[in-house]
């Protein structure tokens, strides 16, 4: 060290100091934001792989890579775009609000989708169901409000 350095003897904080009830709320918050997300990522698949007659939507590989495919590029390209003007606008307490409500729309809609998939009508050729457009629409309202949910890890 050179002699017009500072060297001040500080000793470690305990952590007890450390996680204030400020702190602890935030850990606590984006810890639950984790495990909404997480569980929602690894559920998705499984949900649109299983056959109707078990609670899933029937779906070839193809379809699913598909549909996480898009929904992955058109979430990069919203958040690019829209995070900055909503976290401006709305503020980081209110964006991060408004994201986690929108795993509400998330995960209510395994049961409708499911539910609407059950009621169609079965194909001729091969007993395959087809999506209605009702379907599409909640599965699309899925996929848009797991993107809002997306935006509550900021920057």
């Amino acid at each position: 060290m050179g002699p017009n350095s500072k060297v001040e003897n500080r000793s470690a904080l305990p952590i007890r100091d450390l996680l204030t009830p400020k702190i602890l709320s935030v850990l606590l918050n984006y810890a639950c934001l984790a495990l909404v997300d997480i569980a929602y990522q690894c559920v998705v698949p499984v949900f649109f792989s299983s056959r109707p007659s078990t609670g899933g939507l029937g779906l070839p590989p193809s379809a699913i890579g598909f549909i996480l495919g898009a929904q992955g590029i058109i979430s990069g390209i919203v958040q690019v775009n829209a995070y900055p003007y909503l976290r401006r606008t709305l503020g980081a307490r209110w964006l991060y609000r408004l994201g986690i409500s929108s795993f509400i729309i998330t995960w209510s809609a395994f049961p409708i989708m499911h539910h609407l998939m059950m009621r169609s009508d079965e194909d001729d050729v091969g007993g395959i169901r087809f999506f209605t457009p009702a379907l599409w629409t909640v599965l699309c309202l899925q996929q848009a409000s797991t993107i809002i949910g997306n935006m509550c890890y900021g920057k």
